[in-house]
């Protein structure tokens, strides 16, 4: 008989997103892994297998139980599908392949989670596409899982933690005393905030910025962070607030990593929440001013970082924030 578990914060907040943008590929996360070379692919293939049993995560099934969703770890065999790529231009027929499966969305209710597709093309190059729903999996566990991959492929032991604890110690610290001091920091916060209508415009599309830093110009950003007593991720979150909103108050999410101790970072599963920071901004605002406001707020909010963004009361359909700062 399959024992139940109720679904983990951040999992609700990804269930809200997958149901708001339903029947599309929004939740998907993933690409591909390659290898050049000599590859087993029957080996390649009891890699991946061993991986995904060791990952109670990987094998998560949602349902609906007496409306409301539950999961369970399922005991299926991992499926694997083998494509021989008979394409010299492996890399764009491998690109390809992989937009047209992780465009693909997933039955939420009872279905495998994830899609893996191993192939091999004639070039030489073979590997792996792994898409995921992000209801099971976030960023971190993706890394664990490829790691984990080579580990296995070369006979080496995999030793990683179960989700399950986490779910369990979500209800410790909500009903503890520091849970309800975050939740009264939260609660606080949430009266200063402006929420945008975002149902007139709801679509998966979005603008993303990404910037590959030269070593010169990181090394020069890393300076100026350390100087003014800054992490980097406060200096690009400085940036945005500067370039996007001026004067007024500006709030920026910063996905919060969200693994308090050495278990959980052996663990695979959605553990990413949102930390919202919110920085004033006047005329008078330089460049210091506005790191030492960043840095003071950020630090304020990641003191309540625990306590879960679907408990903030929150309506779904508004978001106090346009943009997203991620610093690697």
């Amino acid at each position: 008989m399959e024992k139940y578990y109720r679904l983990s914060h951040p999992q609700k907040r990804i269930l809200t997103t997958h149901y708001l943008y339903d029947g599309s590929a929004v939740c998907n996360i993933g690409g591909y892994v390659s290898y050049s070379g000599d590859v087993n692919i029957e080996k390649l293939k009891q890699a991946i297998s061993t991986t995904i049993a060791a990952m109670d995560a990987m094998r998560l099934r949602i349902v609906e139980l007496n409306g409301e969703y539950m999961q369970y770890v399922s005991d299926e065999k991992t499926c694997c599908e083998f494509l021989d790529i008979d394409d010299q231009t492996s890399e764009d027929a491998v690109e390809m392949i992989t937009k047209k499966v992780m465009e693909k969305p997933f039955e939420l209710l009872g279905d495998c989670l994830y899609r893996i597709k191993i192939f091999s093309c004639k070039s030489g190059v073979s590997g792996y596409i792994l898409c995921l729903h992000h209801i099971i999996m976030d960023g971190w566990s993706v890394q664990l899982f490829v790691d984990s991959v080579c580990r296995a492929y070369e006979s080496e032991d995999i030793s990683l933690c179960s989700y399950i604890p986490f779910i369990e110690k979500e209800d410790e610290y909500i009903n503890s005393e520091r849970g309800r001091k975050d939740e009264d920091y939260w609660y606080n916060f949430k009266k200063l905030l402006n929420l945008t209508d975002i149902n007139k415009e709801r679509n998966c599309s979005g603008i993303r910025e990404q910037f590959i830093l030269e070593n010169k110009v990181r090394s020069q950003f890393e300076s100026i962070a350390k100087l003014y007593n800054g992490e980097n991720v406060i200096l690009t979150a400085c940036f945005m607030l500067m370039d996007y909103f001026r004067c007024g108050t500006g709030i920026v999410d910063i996905p919060n990593f969200n693994r308090t101790d050495r278990q959980q970072r052996n663990a695979a599963g959605m553990f990413t929440s949102t930390v919202l920071t919110m920085v004033n901004i006047d005329d008078n605002t330089d460049i210091r001013d506005l790191m030492k406001k960043t840095r003071t707020a950020m630090f304020e909010s990641y003191r309540h970082q625990r306590w879960p963004y679907d408990l903030m009361g929150i309506d779904s359909s508004k978001e106090p924030f346009r943009y997203s700062v991620n610093y690697y």
